[in-house]
Parts: C-alpha cells; sequence; structure tokens
C-alpha cells in the first residue's frame, strides 16, 4: 500500500512539472500587475527623461504585451486537468497597454510644453 500510494505521489507530482513551468513563465510579468501606472509615470516627469528614453520604455511594455501574446494560447491541456490562461493574459496585457498609452501621454505632454516655450 505504501509503495502504491508512492506511486500515486510520483505521478501526480510529474503532471506538475509543466503547469508550473508555465506559471513560472507567467510570473515573468507578475510586475505589471504590480505596477501603479500613475505612480510609475509621475515619477518618469519628476525624472525628466529625454523623448528617446520614453520612447523605449513604450517599446518595452508593447514587447511585454507581444511576449504575452505569444506565450501561450488560452487554454493549455496538460495530462491532468486544463488550464484556463483568458484572464491572466488579458489582465497582463491591458495593463502593459494601459501603461503604453500612459507613456504616449507623457510624451504628448512633453512635446506640448516644449512648443509651448
Amino acid at each position: 500500500i505504501v509503495d502504491a500510494k508512492q506511486q500515486i505521489s510520483d505521478m501526480c507530482d510529474s503532471c506538475l512539472v509543466a503547469p508550473n513551468g508555465l506559471l513560472n513563465e507567467y510570473l515573468d510579468f507578475q510586475y505589471l500587475l504590480e505596477l501603479d501606472v500613475a505612480q510609475y509615470t509621475d515619477g518618469l516627469m519628476d525624472q525628466n527623461p529625454s523623448i528617446q528614453t520614453l520612447e523605449e520604455l513604450i517599446g518595452r511594455f508593447l514587447d511585454a504585451e507581444r511576449q504575452i501574446n505569444l506565450l501561450s494560447s488560452n487554454h493549455v491541456d496538460f495530462s491532468m486537468f486544463r488550464v484556463n490562461l483568458t484572464r491572466i493574459k488579458e489582465a497582463l496585457t491591458t495593463k502593459a497597454q494601459m501603461v503604453a498609452v500612459s507613456l504616449m501621454n507623457v510624451i504628448s505632454r512633453k512635446v506640448s510644453s516644449e512648443i509651448v516655450e
């Protein structure tokens, strides 16, 4: 009986390896969920970054959005279960888009203020 329990436990553990690997890939983007967009852009404005720096940052966030979309399909089937990633993908890509748009607004304000001066 002990051997059977160990075999079942080992089988269950092995079935979690791939889903945990997928989880770790999405955890690379956890910073997006924790990012306060207003605080981030306000902090950038205090540093008075160049437009080129802002464009590079926008590119990083849009690249993160692209990577998230390419990371997996919305539903991934594993040997014991199916993982629905739709909501986390939507949350991460939406946040990346929000930051990119916010940075575009910073560029717009920066250009407008330079024109006025």
